[in-house]
């Protein structure tokens, strides 16, 4: 299971209606990624970036439905996300990197490359 850290700037509108409304966007946005199947960990208002950071936990490929209902939605201009792994979960994607790496014929070798690695 993987953490993200999704990273939301929102509108010039968003700002508006955050500073004149009394409520919270908090329940909201646990909703959301719960109905998308994602455990909702935290929210974050970034000071020093003027953004939203929301961290969730799950699977990856449920992220890029919960980037399209953030976008679509016309309250952001723009939005950021990074997945994050635990050392453990590192560990198996090192491995199995190590396992392919070697049979990967990377595209800035040419055939002189290849014919000196060979010998």
């Amino acid at each position: 299971m993987a953490t993200m850290i999704l990273r939301a700037s929102l509108t010039e509108d968003s700002f508006k209606n955050l500073l004149e409304r009394d409520t919270g966007r908090r329940d909201i946005i646990k909703a959301l990624v719960e109905r998308v199947g994602l455990k909702f960990i935290a929210i974050y208002f970034s000071a020093t970036k003027a953004n939203f950071m929301v961290i969730v936990e799950g699977d990856p490929s449920k992220l890029p439905a919960l980037e399209l209902i953030y976008l679509s939605s016309g309250g952001y201009v723009g939005l950021e996300s990074e997945v994050m792994y635990d050392p453990e979960e590192w560990q198996k994607i090192r491995d199995l990197a190590r396992k392919v790496a070697p049979s990967f014929e990377a595209p800035n070798r040419d055939e002189i490359d290849r014919m000196i690695l060979d010998e």
